[in-house]
């Protein structure tokens, strides 16, 4: 296990060009984190270098993951997992959180996602600039409903613990 050495706090305006170049860097689309659309963006920060980010735009009872990111040399030792809970942390309210993905499919499984019909997505989510837009149409469409109870107790049970503060 490594030793935790990065926070997550939510963005600074001198951090966007950092999330650009990650996501930019990774081929996600960058429409709407520099637009302003989402309504919450947090980043992992280790020291003062900004390593990950992940986004959540609110459209009524439902939220939209976004442009979840971690650089490449900080992969695999949790960051991702730790932006993953504090953003869903952050949209415990909302009955549904959807998100779009063309390679993390089989990694959101273990937040209680599921895949669904592109089409299924509700609302003002179907309607967002990233369904509409900026993902491809090839990306999975994955919706994650509010947890009840008993999955939050056997996954908060199950969860490595430390590394991370927010």
């Amino acid at each position: 296990m490594f030793a935790m050495d990065f926070h997550i706090e939510p963005i600074q305006a001198s951090d966007l060009d950092r999330i650009v170049e990650l996501l930019s860097a990774a081929g996600l689309p960058v429409e709407g984190v520099v637009g302003g659309q989402l309504d919450e963006l947090l980043v992992a920060r280790h020291v003062v270098c900004v390593i990950g980010a992940v986004g959540l735009e609110r459209h009524g009872d439902y939220g939209l993951l976004r442009s979840l990111i971690v650089a490449v040399e900080h992969r695999g030792r949790g960051d991702g997992q730790a932006l993953t809970e504090a953003v869903l942390k952050s949209a415990s309210e909302k009955d549904k959180v959807f998100l779009l993905t063309q390679t993390a499919a089989d990694y959101f499984l273990r937040f209680g996602f599921r895949a669904i019909p592109r089409e299924e997505a509700e609302g003002a989510v179907g309607a967002s600039l990233e369904f509409r837009f900026a993902c491809c149409e090839s990306a999975v469409a994955m919706v994650r409903e509010r947890p009840d109870e008993l999955w939050l107790t056997r996954h908060l049970a199950l969860r490595p613990q430390g590394r991370a503060t927010s």
